[in-house]
């Protein structure tokens, strides 16, 4: 049976003809089935098949076409405010299509570059999230929309807390539940300020945790560099008094241990990680991260502008190193797309900052505040995070269809702080608006009156 005609890519195509046909008439229905079934295992839709492998479109990236087609019909006709950090993202795009040019016009000969499906594949994993962003930032257009995607992605990420009671052989059909767990993190964190009961905030403060306690249990870097820098950047911004209590705290319990059980009881869990480490091959060797760095900068330096095009870092990496990857995004930015590639990048991220942090300052609605206080914690983390891998711009010779299934969420969160934004200023809007007041007039009884709208 054709792999495009099989039930899982019937289904596949089932969901995301139904996902259109309701967002062409409820844009917003769309958006909200997108960020709930993006990360659903297993459904693929088609595959298009390679030398060793075959591949279909999981839903997060079919779905994400979908909204796109959405957006481009149903968009606003009125002229659109664009968000400060558009610019250097659709530098980051034309750049990466730049990169790709380049390749063909002067191919290396000394390596079989990529195949044109597969660049093709790495560039719409550029343009598959600015769509998802502009989708959301056009069709989330209420409180309430803002409101139900952080309460989606929290009641979701609980679903983790059922994991350890279900069989093993669920495990492949629960991939779904790691994706809204790293993401449920920071907005409960950030809900947990707003919990009026107690009971509520140790829940939301225990949802925020689980991805730190499973990264430190399973090894993964990632996890708790994510979950490290999302409650930081949170606590900073809500409460920097916390913050120096809570550090103070902290390192009177470390020095009272160090007193009483030696400098062994402190150096022990740092040994017990980074043992973990090297026994997954991350740290030390050839393998390690730091080789791997030293790898990718060697291939950056024979192409130094626009680097040595979508997808075929994995080409030149598998030359000097047994990993096809630089396991951290910045690298693999600047060896794909060269120096003016990651200095867009860059500068988006830059912008992207700064935009959220004017948003917090100038929000007043308390949904509005909570949920860009949960953005900008996850925004910190996968910024953070992408030392460790390419968590935003994925690579797709490492899984990046995968991926993008596992991370697709950042890009709905994105579109929802601009929603805010646009929300927040249409507010403030009306409250500074002169009231108006009508002309007089007669009453029934012949006396005057004020009329007001």
């Amino acid at each position: 049976m054709s792999a495009w005609l099989n039930p899982p890519s019937l289904a596949a195509l089932a969901v995301t003809v139904g996902v259109l046909a309701l967002a062409l008439q409820r844009p917003v229905r769309g958006i909200q089935l997108y960020a709930v079934l993006g990360a659903t295992p297993l459904l693929q839709l088609g595959a298009f098949s390679g030398r060793t492998i075959s591949q279909g479109l999981m839903m997060a990236e079919s779905l994400a076409t979908v909204l796109a087609v959405v957006w481009f019909v149903r968009r606003s006709s009125r002229p659109r405010r664009p968000a400060p950090f558009e610019a250097p993202w659709l530098a980051f795009a034309l750049l990466t299509v730049a990169s790709q040019v380049a390749v063909m016009l002067l191919p290396d000969h000394r390596v079989e570059q990529s195949a044109v499906a597969v660049a093709a594949a790495q560039l719409l994993l550029v343009l598959w999230p600015i769509g998802v962003y502009l989708a959301t930032a056009e069709f989330v257009t209420s409180t309430d929309h803002v409101q139900w995607m952080q309460h989606a992605v929290i009641l979701l990420g609980a679903a983790q807390l059922a994991t350890p009671l279900l069989p093993t052989a669920w495990s492949p059909y629960l991939g779904w539940v790691w994706t809204f767990s790293i993401f449920a993190s920071p907005f409960a964190f950030a809900a947990a300020f707003a919990a009026r009961r107690l009971p509520a905030r140790l829940f939301l403060i225990g949802l925020t945790l689980l991805p730190f306690v499973r990264g430190i249990q399973d090894g993964k870097v990632f996890l708790y560099l994510y979950v490290l820098a999302a409650v930081g950047t949170i606590l900073w911004l809500r409460s920097s008094r916390l913050i120096a209590v809570v550090g103070a705290t902290l390192a009177a319990v470390v020095l009272t241990g160090v007193v009483i059980v030696g400098d062994d009881g402190l150096a022990r869990p740092i040994r017990a990680l980074v043992a973990k480490e090297q026994s997954q091959s991350s740290y030390g060797g050839r393998s390690g991260r730091g080789q791997l760095a030293r790898d990718a900068l060697a291939i950056w330096q024979e192409a130094p502008l626009l680097g040595v095009g979508p997808a075929n870092s994995y080409i030149y990496m598998l030359q000097r190193s047994p990993i096809g990857t630089p396991h951290n995004q910045y690298l693999n930015i600047l060896v794909e797309f060269g120096a003016l590639g990651l200095a867009a990048w860059l500068a988006f991220l830059g912008v992207v900052a700064r935009t959220g942090l004017r948003i917090y300052r100038r929000t007043t609605h308390p949904v509005h505040r909570t949920f860009v206080l949960g953005w900008l914690g996850m925004f910190a983390g996968m910024v953070l995070g992408g030392v460790t891998g390419d968590f935003m711009v994925h690579s797709i010779r490492n899984g990046g269809i995968e991926l993008f299934s596992g991370y697709y969420l950042q890009w709905i969160m994105l579109g929802g702080l601009i929603a805010v934004d646009r929300l927040e200023r249409t507010a403030r809007r009306q409250d500074e608006a002169p009231e108006v007041r009508l002309p007089p007039r007669l009453t029934p009884a012949g006396r005057l009156a004020s009329v007001q709208p």
